[in-house]
């Protein structure tokens, strides 16, 4: 990849996203919680690429896949109005499915593609497939990590904002109230990730996402947390309990042996 082929990419994700612009205020919010996400992603994937030593060439590739993995996110709301997978479509597979159809990625080589391609599709999935070769398993683990953590940003963001700055898509339309999941702080206190399938509130969500830190896969990514304090933030969120408070000190301290 050259760096005329970045340029290129910044601008078509740029032109692709406002396409999908609408005058609607709810609906733009959403629109514009995600190409903002999307760009964020990438400056995190370049500076864990950076952190791990990486080359120019990886570089570039690890905040392209960074910028395109939620493409599939802009048709996926246009279509279906929301961000739920589960009760419309696999957003990671509808972005491979776009970057293809659109052709976006077509003018590098076909290896770069692939890796891309692929960090896009499984960026969202449970956990990193077997299957994939090396470099694909690679840039896919730095996308999944960079989106982790902006959307800790996001959720966060949301919760110390007015009703008025809030995009409704954040907190998946789960209910809100004051319970919470044994299962989810049992998971957390195992040191393993909740999964989403088994989330029912928003407490069950904030859990869910505090259990990230065990999926994250760079030193780079924990000193990002590290440095972002996002724990702390997150654990002002969660209700008032000595099991939670126990889960997110297992976290915090989690990661702050990982950052070593």
């Amino acid at each position: 990849m050259k760096e005329d082929d970045l340029i290129f990419f910044r601008d078509r994700f740029r032109a692709f996203s406002r396409s999908y612009y609408r005058e609607d205020q709810k609906e733009q919010k959403n629109i514009l919680l995600k190409e903002k996400h999307s760009l964020f992603v990438a400056e995190n994937a370049l500076a864990i690429a950076k952190g791990e030593g990486f080359g120019a060439n990886e570089l570039m590739i690890a905040e392209t896949a960074g910028l395109f993995h939620d493409i599939g996110r802009f048709p996926q709301y246009a279509k279906y109005k929301t961000f739920v997978d589960k009760v419309s479509i696999n957003h990671g597979q509808l972005g491979a499915d776009t970057l293809i159809a659109e052709r976006l990625l077509s003018r590098i080589p076909q290896k770069e593609q692939d890796i891309i391609l692929n960090a896009v599709r499984f960026h969202n999935a449970f956990a990193v497939p077997e299957s994939l070769n090396a470099d694909a398993a690679l840039f896919t683990r730095i996308v999944r990590d960079s989106d982790k953590l902006d959307i800790w940003r996001i959720f966060c963001e949301y919760f110390e904002g007015s009703d008025e700055e809030r995009a409704d898509a954040t907190t998946l339309g789960l209910a809100d109230g004051p319970i919470w999941s044994e299962e989810a702080v049992t998971t957390i206190m195992s040191k393993q990730l909740v999964n989403l399938a088994h989330v029912r509130t928003v407490n069950d969500y904030k859990l869910l996402q505090l259990s990230w830190v065990f999926d994250l896969n760079f030193k780079s990514s924990f000193r990002l947390v590290q440095e972002s304090g996002i724990i702390g933030r997150m654990a002002a969120f969660l209700p008032v309990s000595d099991e939670i408070s126990e889960a997110v000190t297992i976290a915090q301290t989690y990661v702050k042996n990982m950052a070593i």
